[in-house]
């Protein structure tokens, strides 16, 4: 059995900042505290693995904190998306397996912009590296992204986030887990009060 979590990581934002929006929007999450410029947020709901759910809070948190974000969605490692959004808008998506849930339509990685993922987040990086990662097929034994898991973490690294966010989340942390790179009592929580 592979990973099931979903995350949003934001940059250019506060824990606290995130908080109180997460807190006037009745939801139940967990959040990092900032790292460099990243904070990121799981949270209960969108765990259900529904990315209209994830969708509609990223666009809701990008929006309020006038900030950039990656929308992530791990299904038992065989299934990653993301979205990007900018101030509310979403930018761009990506699907490492469009026919997962079906067997229809392509059966590898479609959407994804390699450049305008780095250019959104600021980072100088190597677009040519970030397209191999998106493009990298889960089926292959050979490939570094045989779990989608390696695949967000490779990801991750390119736009120089914090290693934890590949697997940060709330059920996870829920139940005790956290990701190597953060430690469970500098998390904040809200309890959709």
């Amino acid at each position: 059995m592979g990973n099931f979590y979903t995350n949003i990581t934001l940059q250019n934002t506060t824990t606290e900042k995130v908080r109180a929006i997460l807190v006037d929007l009745g939801r139940r999450a967990v959040i990092s505290p900032t790292s460099d410029r990243y904070t990121v947020v799981s949270d209960e709901e969108c765990e259900l693995q529904d990315r209209s759910i994830l969708k509609n809070l990223a666009a809701e948190l990008t929006k309020r904190a006038n900030c950039q974000a990656l929308a992530v969605l791990n299904h038992d490692d065989s299934y990653l998306t993301y979205d990007l959004y900018d101030n509310g808008d979403l930018v761009d998506s990506y699907c490492s397996l469009p026919n997962y849930f079906t067997d229809q339509g392509p059966d590898t990685p479609v959407g994804g912009d390699a450049a305008k993922l780095l250019k959104v987040f600021g980072v100088a990086g190597d677009a040519k590296e970030m397209e191999r990662v998106l493009r990298a097929s889960t089926i292959e034994e050979d490939s570094e992204s045989v779990f989608e898991l390696d695949r967000h973490r490779t990801i991750a690294s390119l736009l120089q986030m914090p290693s934890f966010v590949a697997g940060f989340g709330h059920d996870y942390v829920s139940t005790g887990y956290v990701p190597d790179g953060i430690e469970k009592r500098h998390l904040v929580t809200t309890g959709g009060e």
